[in-house]
């Protein structure tokens, strides 16, 4: 697949004006098409409030036969430079990572997986997310609205899924982190 080739979305709510701006380094990374997701519910609580913005972009996704597509949390920044092409696989690609162990759960690792890939299992991570196909759109949307129910953080149940599905990471490394108090566990190698 081509970059050119692929959908790219980015969850940025109104209030957030100062990230908007930093994101528009992504309008000229070669995407399809580069679309803003605003999700504004400020109400409740924000485990629930980041998996119904990740919701709204996979349905917008579907509604606009989007995919495959990059989804992008609006504190992504670009780690390297991204591929112009590249293989599609699995059920879910990390473009972005996590090194963080999240306590009392199984930690987080990486195997070899194919010549381009590892696979992930239990990374925290949502920053960077490649849904490769409609399928793999909706297993995540099911796996967030159970997030939901949980009430925890759309990272945490994906993590917890990752044993179940084939959850992968470009081989030779992620291509964003998050620029926010998260920078240090997700600008690694690994």
């Amino acid at each position: 697949m081509h970059l050119n080739e692929l959908y790219c979305y980015y969850i940025n709510p109104d209030r957030n004006a100062e990230r908007r701006e930093k994101m528009n380094y992504i309008y000229k990374e070669g995407f399809k098409e580069v679309k803003r997701i605003v999700y504004n519910d400020s109400s409740g609580d924000r485990a629930i409030r980041m998996s119904k913005a990740h919701i709204l972009a996979l349905n917008t996704a579907l509604d606009n036969n989007h995919y495959p597509v990059l989804v992008l949390e609006d504190d992504a920044a670009l780690m390297r430079e991204l591929p112009k092409e590249f293989n599609l696989d699995g059920d879910l690609i990390y473009w972005g990572g996590s090194n963080y162990n999240f306590g009392g759960k199984p930690d987080w690792r990486i195997e070899d997986y194919s010549e381009d890939y590892k696979r992930v299992f239990y990374m925290l991570s949502g920053h960077a997310l490649l849904y490769s196909s409609r399928k793999s759109i909706l297993m995540v949307l099911n796996i967030l609205e159970k997030s939901i129910l949980a009430n925890e953080f759309n990272d945490i149940a994906l993590a917890m899924e990752s044993n179940k599905h084939l959850f992968l990471a470009p081989k030779n490394g992620f291509y964003f982190y998050q620029d926010d108090y998260t920078r240090e566990v997700t600008k690694f190698d690994y």
